[in-house]
């Protein structure tokens, strides 16, 4: 006799059983609350933004589960507990078998096994400690339930209605790491041809800035306007912003009537967003979600009145942010401008913001004077002082070149040190 292998076979085939008809009823849903009966815990499946995709629907006397079931998303404080111990990240804990992931004395033990289709982990499985703890053959179980819900996933209904999840799902992994190993990037190139995603040669980014006090399901629903209003893109929720990966065959992101839709939409929403500049490896997605950050701080203390900020032009603003942690800027100021600006305060003239229009505006002074509101005349009256008190040679590029760079530098010490700009008619300019 052996009654123990014979049980456990005998369980195994209950187990597959159960199973079978839970995929023949259909759906996610009619999964988990199959794979809750033969695990004696409650089972919730996410995909790797953290949003739940079915859920155990029974009372729990547990705060983390009753929240999930509540808010189907996992809150900061878990999401950061998973990155601590590196649980985010299916190649980097699973070897074939479900890992138990303890981050919180609060939370319960949850046992996690990845979903795969086609060799790239889709989603996940878990099954939470709350009933009873966990045996040696709730991992076999949970391989099984794993491998159910993989044929589940691959019926057309659920591509058909959950696209746009697995597409936050691989974007929200790109936001989190740079992908450039070569392992990364044949399970990246794996999931984009699973989801149909052909990337174009030119890749942008936007960062749409969002209230702390707004909502989760507001804040999605305001990233599904972002999706339509830019056409073809992949958008989600990531550490309090909307982010879109934008795809062109053009070294542009958006044509101009997406561009003037998306900045009505950030006027009638009080929102701003930055656009990054173009790239093509999509890999470094992380990197330039980092400089985009700091685009929109940059831009927003720079450019206050601006709803959406470029980085080609706040790139140099970046560079002296960098440059500003090993040597004082202003030290670079070329003394003659400095005499120019002293002028101005001594005689409550306006020879400074003359320079700099004349400057930004390549020297076109009928663009300068209709800016200043001033007569041509007046204008060139100003250009000849101006020569006298500073002794500026403006048809010397490289002399004009210092002196863009300069106005960069005085623009950016004033924002860093929340002083007035006296050379600016408008703060935006």
């Amino acid at each position: 006799m052996c009654p123990n292998p014979c049980s456990a076979a005998s369980k195994d085939i209950t187990s597959t059983s159960r199973l079978f008809d839970a995929l023949l009823r259909g759906g996610l849903d009619e999964l988990v609350l199959t794979a809750e009966g033969l695990l004696e815990n409650p089972v919730f499946i996410r995909d790797s933004s953290h949003r739940i995709l079915a859920i155990s629907q029974n009372s729990y006397n547990d705060p983390f589960f009753t929240a999930l079931q509540t808010t189907g998303y996992f809150e900061a404080d878990v999401i950061k507990g998973l990155k601590k111990r590196r649980r985010m990240y299916a190649e980097d804990c699973f070897s074939g078998r479900p890992v138990l992931i303890n981050f919180d004395q609060d939370k319960p033990d949850l046992l996690t096994m990845p979903v795969f289709v086609n060799g790239t982990i889709i989603c996940f499985v878990s099954v939470a400690q709350l009933n009873r703890n966990f045996q040696s053959e709730d991992y076999d179980k949970l391989i099984l339930i794993s491998k159910a819900v993989s044929i589940e996933i691959q019926k057309g209904d659920f591509h058909t209605q959950s696209i746009g999840l697995l597409h936050e799902s691989i974007l929200i992994d790109l936001l989190d790491r740079e992908l450039i190993s070569d392992r990364s990037k044949q399970i990246l190139d794996n999931r984009l041809d699973l989801l149909d995603i052909h990337l174009k040669p030119n890749l942008f980014l936007i960062a749409t800035q969002l209230p702390d006090k707004l909502s989760l399901p507001k804040k999605r629903s305001l990233a599904k306007e972002v999706h339509s209003l830019l056409n073809g893109v992949i958008t989600c929720v990531y550490h309090n912003c909307i982010v879109a990966l934008i795809t062109r065959e053009k070294d542009a992101p958006f044509t101009q009537e997406q561009e003037s839709s998306f900045l009505q939409f950030l006027e009638d929403c009080s929102l701003v967003a930055a656009v990054s500049s173009s790239y093509s490896i999509v890999g470094r997605t992380h990197v330039r979600y980092n400089n985009l950050m700091e685009v929109l701080d940059l831009g927003q203390r720079l450019k206050p009145g601006r709803r959406l900020h470029h980085a080609h032009d706040i790139f140099i603003y970046q560079l002296l942010q960098g440059c500003s942690k090993d040597m004082l800027l202003m030290e670079y100021i070329p003394p003659k401008m400095l005499r120019l600006r002293d002028y101005d305060r001594d005689n409550n003239a306006q020879m400074f913001p003359t320079l700099y229009y004349y400057l930004i505006y390549q020297k076109n002074a009928n663009a300068v004077a209709a800016k200043m509101n001033i007569h041509r005349n007046t204008l060139f009256y100003r250009l000849a002082r101006i020569n006298e008190i500073a002794s500026l040679d403006l048809n010397n590029e490289e002399e004009v070149f210092q002196l863009l760079l300069a106005f960069k530098i005085l623009e950016y010490s004033a924002a860093e040190s929340g002083r007035p700009l006296c050379f600016k008619l408008d703060p935006n300019d």
